[in-house]
Parts: C-alpha cells; sequence; structure tokens
C-alpha cells in the first residue's frame, strides 16, 4: 500500500510538472485596419481606402508534446464590426460609402525547439474568413445598389520564429513573448453579392508578414495579466473584373492591409 502510495504521488507529480508546460490565454482589444485596393482603367487609376477600428477577440491553447515540439490553436473574431468610410478616388470622381469588415482566423501551429524551451521554430497552416460589407453608397457610383458584401476564405502556409522568456506561464516576474512570421495563400475561394453582369471575382492571392509582442506579470500562482500587440501586413491580388455606372472597365491591381491588434490578455498555465 505504501509503495501504491509513493507510486501515486510520483506520477501525480509528474504529471503535474508535466501540465505546467502548457498554457492558454484569452485576449481581448481592438482591432485597426487600413485598406487599399488599386485598379487599373483606361481612363487611369481607380482606388478604395478605409480606415476601421472593431473589438476583438483571441484565445489560444499551447500544449508540450516533448522537449522538441509542442502544439498550438489560436483562434480569433471580430466581436462587433464597426462602420467606416471607404472613400473612393478615380480619375473621373471621387466618392464614399460606408464599409464594414468582419473576421475569423484560426491558426495551427506545430512548435519546434532546435536549442532549448526558449527560441522555437514555427510551421503551421492559417485559415482566415473575410466580410466585407458595404452601402450607403452615393448617387450613381453603383446605381441602385443596396448593400454589396464579399467573402474571402483563404488558407495560408505559415513559417515564423517565437521567443519566450518564460518556460512556464505563471510564475512569479515578468513575461514576455516576441515573434514574427511569413505566410503564403496555397488556397482561396471567394464569392460576393454584385450583379454577375458588371462585376467578377475571381480567385485571391498574395502574401502576409506578421509581427507579435506580449509582456505579462504574475498576479497569482499560475495567473499572469499582461498587454499583447500584433501587427500584419498584407499584399493581395484579387481578380476583379468591374464595369462602373459610367461605363469604364476596371480591373484589380492589387489590395494592401495594415492591421494592428492591441489589448489586454489572461493568461494561465495547465
Amino acid at each position: 500500500m505504501r509503495y501504491l502510495l509513493l507510486l501515486t504521488f510520483f506520477t501525480l507529480t509528474l504529471f503535474s510538472a508535466e501540465k505546467k508546460y502548457g498554457y492558454s490565454y484569452i485576449a481581448t482589444g481592438m482591432q485597426s485596419s487600413i485598406y487599399t485596393q488599386n485598379f487599373d482603367t483606361k481612363t487611369g487609376e481607380y482606388s478604395l481606402k478605409s480606415d476601421t477600428t472593431s473589438p476583438y477577440y483571441i484565445t489560444s491553447t499551447l500544449t508540450r508534446i516533448n522537449s522538441k515540439f509542442g502544439f498550438e490553436i489560436i483562434a480569433a473574431s471580430t466581436l462587433f464590426a464597426s462602420s467606416a468610410t471607404e472613400h473612393v478616388k478615380s480619375s473621373t470622381q471621387d466618392s464614399s460609402h460606408d464599409v464594414e469588415t468582419t473576421l475569423t482566423d484560426i491558426n495551427l501551429i506545430l512548435h519546434y525547439k532546435p536549442y532549448n524551451e526558449f527560441h522555437r521554430i514555427l510551421f503551421g497552416f492559417k485559415y482566415n474568413y473575410e466580410v466585407q460589407k458595404r452601402y450607403n453608397f452615393e448617387e450613381g457610383e453603383l446605381g441602385k445598389i443596396g448593400v454589396i458584401e464579399n467573402k474571402i476564405a483563404s488558407i495560408s502556409l505559415n513559417m515564423g520564429y517565437l521567443y519566450t522568456s518564460k518556460i512556464f506561464t505563471g510564475t512569479p516576474g515578468w513575461h514576455y513573448r516576441a515573434g514574427a512570421s511569413m505566410g503564403l495563400p496555397i488556397f482561396a475561394v471567394v464569392s460576393d453579392t454584385y450583379p454577375p453582369e458588371s462585376f467578377n471575382m475571381g480567385t485571391t492571392w498574395g502574401y502576409l508578414f506578421n509581427m507579435n509582442y506580449y509582456l505579462g506579470y504574475t498576479i497569482m500562482s499560475g495567473l499572469e495579466l499582461g498587454l499583447y500587440t500584433d501587427y500584419m501586413y498584407r499584399v493581395r491580388f484579387d481578380e476583379v473584373r468591374y464595369q462602373d455606372a459610367v461605363g469604364n472597365t476596371i480591373e484589380s491591381s492589387n489590395s494592401h492591409t495594415n492591421r494592428f491588434n492591441y489589448g489586454a490578455m489572461l493568461s494561465w498555465s495547465f
């Protein structure tokens, strides 16, 4: 019986120690996006530009597989899509309308630790679902169309690097993480509510670059409170062909997105 108790105590101790390697977090804050899309026409350049800010949340769980590998799942989404003004500029007209953007991201990430637990090379896939709604068009901008909705779903292959100052989350003192990654889309599908005779949107490709940073402090054993910031730059090439109200044929050139996430994060070990 004594040996069984000792074995049980040893197993629980080992299991508890292993559990401390993993962590989960939930974060909430704001997401600000500056979006610019450029088009080419026979009469000159045509562009859209908007600046939106909406509340956003992120949740994640990291599981330690062994001393060399870990696996992380990150899910993020817009909590409420705020409305902003999108400006349309061309050689023949300047107009504006309202736009809302809703985002959903799911990341599956493998952590490879070549030297120790602090330095990590990241490999993974990112699923992104983006919905853009445009409405309140000025007279003549798009005829009598009330609401236009674009939906873009894509999967990208990502690779990056992460440094963490602690192996165990929630131990006394400060804790920070810093990372960077790059991604290339390997699959994309789109749909829209434009009239088919005047608008056609095809496959989306491009690349993205991401940087993130977290700084937290232990407020009780196993629990940290901190701040996070995340920056993404994305270039996208959409196969878009559109005919405006005055008969101009407009073809897409590229779109650029600068996106900032920032807010408070609660992390705990398990």
